[in-house]
Order: C-alpha cells, then structure tokens, then sequence
C-alpha cells in the first residue's frame, strides 16, 4: 500500500512539474488586447535597440509586434546583419543571409519566437537574447530582427484561389547595435555642412533646413549630436538649432536633414555654425558656412527704383542739351 503510495506521489510530482514548465514556457511571451484602428499593416517596437555587454556577457531585450490589420496575419520572425553605406537614402543596407560582414550579428542572437498569429489589435511581445562568447573580439556588431508578414492567398468571386496572383511580403525591422567593450578604435568626422538643396550665395528668404553628413572611420557605431547656431551681420544670435542623436555605423556616411522652424522675414549677411560632438572623448567638429538673404519685396522696390532713375535721367538728357563754355 505504501509502495502505491509512494508511486501515485511520484506521478502527481511529474505531473504537477510538466504543467509548471510548460506555463513557464508558455509565459515567456504574451499576447494583449490593445486599442488599434485598421490601417492595414503592423507596428514592430522599437525601431532601436543598442547594447553593450563585455565578452562572456548575455542580456535580453523584448520586441513587441501589433496587429492593425482587420484579420488575421501570420508573422515569421528572422536575424539579418546589416552594414552602413554613403547613400543618404538607404543608411542601413541588409544582407542576404550568407553574406560576409566584418559586423556580423547573426551567430549571437538567439530568437525566443520563429513565427506566430496575430488577430486583429493584439500585441505580441517576446525576448531576443544576445551572446557574447568569451572568446569575442571588441567591437561592433550589427543586424536587424526582421518581421515578415506575407498576403493571403487571393482568390475569385467563386471563390477559387487565383493563380499567379502577386503576393506581397510587409518586412520590417528592429535594429540591434552590439558593442563590445574593450579595446576599439573611435573615429570620424563631419563631411558635410550646408543649407539645403542647390547651394547658393544669396538666396530670398532664410533656408528652410540643413544638411551635414558623417564620416565613421572606426569600427563601431558613433552617435554624434550638437547645435547649429545662426547669427546675423553683428554678430547677435537669430537662432539656435539642436543636432538630434543618431548613429552613424563604421565605414559609412550618414546624412541628417536639420529642419529650421519658426522662420522670419530677414535681410542681409548670416553665418551658421556647427558645433558637432562626435559621440567619443567629447571632442567636436566645427564648420561655418556665410549666405546672404535679399527678398523680393526689397528686390522689386529696388530694381523699379533704379529703373524709374533711369528713365528721369534719360529725359533730363534728352531735353537739356549741357554746352562748355
């Protein structure tokens, strides 16, 4: 009898540790009911996510993809490395898989989720975990966790499935930028500082932004970030504009556009200024650039003055006649 005992104990014990695991298992990511409207496409958070860990470390961040879409959509979850490039309009190019990257991410990520549903205003949230062996280099390491959600299948009004019909695939990625502390080298520049678009030397109103571009030449991510000052003719300050952080990867060039709000009438001879931090040992990259501002309400008056003085000067020496003596 105790011998049964004994063994209905066991098996309640087995049975009571399999259902602990697999709600522990099953907690690991969740899935909530949030308020959404129907836009027809998929939320992934945060666009960013950066991370320093020494070799032998292991940390853990949570991704969470939303549903804004009215069905249901099945995802599939993957890691891409990525590399910078000097496009400003693509500065995150990603690579096939198979691609060689001196800033591989791909062998230190480990995804908690491969693929999963979602209904209509649900949120999933699951962990990405991130390794640094002991045997890593310092350094950076660069890649994207992609979500990938591809159309249904379409079908006819009869309801049969079309065949050859174009399937598009939603991708969209959070970027993971791994550094590992220790002995990198940290360096870079500022490129570019201008107003934006066609340069020019007067122009007939205040530039509406500008454009500066930097060059990382270490082998980490820099985030650089400063001010751009405007001053007039006398020196006194008409504005000052914050250069937001950014990340710029290593071998790249990142542009930024810096937009200028709240511009008023001006008339005359400016200077801006950059003060820029590249993101290491607090040192700074500072350029001037000088442009003039002459509006047409003041060119107009002007150019009609100068030709009614002109004509008056015309008629004065078409009617008097100036004699020597």
């Amino acid at each position: 009898m105790n011998e049964i005992k004994t063994k209905n104990v066991v098996i309640l014990g087995i049975i009571g540790l399999f259902f602990i695991f697999q709600n522990n298992i099953a907690s690991a990511y969740s899935i909530a009911k949030v308020t959404s409207q129907d836009n027809g496409d998929f939320v992934v958070e945060p666009g960013k996510t950066e991370i320093f860990v020494d070799a032998g470390e292991t940390v853990t961040r949570k991704i969470s993809v939303t549903s804004r879409t009215n069905r249901p959509l099945d995802f599939k979850v993957g890691i891409e490395n990525f590399v910078g490039s000097d496009d400003s309009r693509t500065p995150v190019v990603l690579l096939p898989e198979g691609k060689e990257t001196p800033y591989p991410i791909d062998e230190f990520v480990d995804l908690e989720l491969n693929s999963f549903t979602l209904n209509f205003g649900e949120r999933i949230t699951f962990d990405v975990t991130v390794r640094a062996p002991q045997t890593i280099e310092p350094g950076g390491h660069y890649g994207a966790v992609v979500i990938s959600n591809q159309a249904p299948t379409q079908f006819d009004s009869q309801g049969n499935e079309v065949v050859g019909g174009a399937k598009l695939t939603s991708r969209i990625g959070s970027l993971i930028l791994m550094r590992v502390n220790g002995d990198v080298e940290e360096s870079g520049y500022l490129d570019l500082f201008k107003t934006s678009g066609p340069s020019q030397l007067v122009y007939q109103s205040l530039p509406t932004s500008f454009e500066i571009a930097y060059r990382n030449t270490g082998s980490v991510h820099a985030v650089p970030y400063g001010t751009i000052t405007i001053k007039n003719i006398f020196g006194s300050r008409i504005a000052q504009l914050p250069v937001d952080a950014f990340f710029a990867l290593p071998q790249s060039l990142r542009y930024q556009e810096i937009v200028w709000p709240g511009r008023k009438f001006a008339f005359g001879l400016y200077t801006a200024t950059i003060e820029l931090n590249n993101g290491f040992n607090d040192e700074f990259d500072v350029q001037k650039i000088r442009f003039g501002v002459l509006p047409l309400i003041i060119i107009i008056p002007t150019l009609l003055g100068l030709f009614i003085i002109l004509l008056a000067l015309k008629f004065v020496l078409k009617r008097f006649e100036i004699k020597r003596k």
